[in-house]
């Protein structure tokens, strides 16, 4: 075949390499190295640099700093495209909105800015949240044509307004997708566990789906261009919250989900279900995994002598995990101004007898 006839590889920059999104679009893109050349932006750390090294013959490694201009231009000449997955997450985010604000919204700012001048023509995938659509506790189903209305001290959500706000002002080319929960198979102690309540309404997506969609997202711009949308996992992802953490807390051997009430907020968080997310599946068709997948990856995470001793320690590793609810800790020193953002009137009043 001529070299007239060959199609051009494209090739793809992708920041955030090394997080749980970043990493499954990572490995998928590199399955396709007949189509796309691979670059990938990230800061160099020992954690960075480790789980990199096993790519370090496949892809172009840009070290580097998102909140540096001059990085970033680096990292963008000569790319077609951009899938932007970096950003700092909650809780470090809401921990430092500063921080939060210089990567999430400047980091953003800086790409937009690098593509700008060296390339317009550069395709940006920008992966949103749905934290923009704030509390819906009382309103689960969601639309893209929603209000954007961040829960009060949402640091995070403010980040990714504040971005997608200066994508669509600046760039010519760009799609965003404001990403479901993504829940990691492996289970930390995370504070923001008992910030959602237990009756919020979920539709998760799993790290592989999503990284379906943001590569599949590239050959697809005529069909995204300019367009904002919801990415979930689809109707087969739907779960309370409530029957999420008992399905994940029998599987790691701590049995029932038994916490006080007071454990869980009841308001001022995020997530809910998408009414529309089967319109990004139709052109993209990523949307392969169930929440019943999930729950198979993370038993596949657990050994059975560490389920058994998990299962031994079971009232000790709860009674730490209670340790870390900052709702109970409202309502064990009776502190008006956090039961006020935790708690609806009932609790407060009942909390404060």
């Amino acid at each position: 075949m001529s070299d007239v006839c060959k199609k051009k590889m494209q090739t793809i920059l992708l920041t955030g390499p090394t997080g749980s999104v970043g990493f499954e679009t990572l490995k998928l893109l590199l399955r396709q190295n007949d189509k796309y050349k691979v670059r990938v932006f990230e800061i160099k750390n020992r954690h960075t640099a480790s789980k990199l090294s096993t790519f370090k013959n496949m892809v172009d490694i840009v070290w580097g700093d998102i909140t540096d201009l001059e990085c970033v231009k680096k990292a963008v000449t000569g790319c077609d495209a951009i899938i932007h997955t970096a950003a700092m997450i909650p809780p470090l985010a809401d921990e430092h909105p500063d921080l939060a604000e210089r990567i999430n919204t400047g980091g953003t700012k800086n790409l937009v800015d690098a593509v700008n001048r060296i390339n317009p023509g550069i395709f940006l995938i920008y992966t949103s949240s749905i934290s923009v659509y704030g509390d819906r506790i009382n309103n689960p189903v969601i639309s893209v044509l929603d209000k954007i209305n961040p829960s009060p001290r949402d640091f995070y959500a403010l980040t990714k307004i504040n971005a997608e706000h200066y994508i669509k002002c600046n760039m010519l080319n760009f799609t965003i997708f404001r990403l479901s929960a993504v829940f990691s198979p492996i289970m930390k102690p995370d504070p923001l566990m008992f910030h959602m309540p237990l009756n919020t309404q979920l539709e998760i997506v799993t790290a592989k789906d999503t990284a379906k969609a943001l590569v599949s997202a590239v050959d697809k711009k005529m069909y995204l261009n300019e367009r904002t949308f919801n990415l979930g996992g689809g109707k087969e992802c739907r779960i309370s919250y409530k029957d999420f953490l008992n399905g994940n807390f029998k599987i790691f051997g701590l049995n029932k989900l038994d916490f006080p009430e007071t454990a869980f907020a009841e308001k001022n968080f995020h997530c809910g279900i998408y009414k529309d997310s089967h319109v990004l599946d139709r052109i993209l068709h990523f949307q392969t995994e169930s929440i019943n997948d999930h729950f198979r990856l993370v038993a596949a995470q657990i050994s059975f002598p560490k389920k058994v001793m998990t299962w031994l320690l079971r009232h000790l590793i709860k009674k730490n995990m209670l340790k870390n609810s900052e709702p109970f800790k409202a309502v064990l020193n009776r502190n008006i101004e956090m039961l006020n953002y935790f708690f609806n009137r009932k609790t407060r009043e009942n909390a404060l007898q």
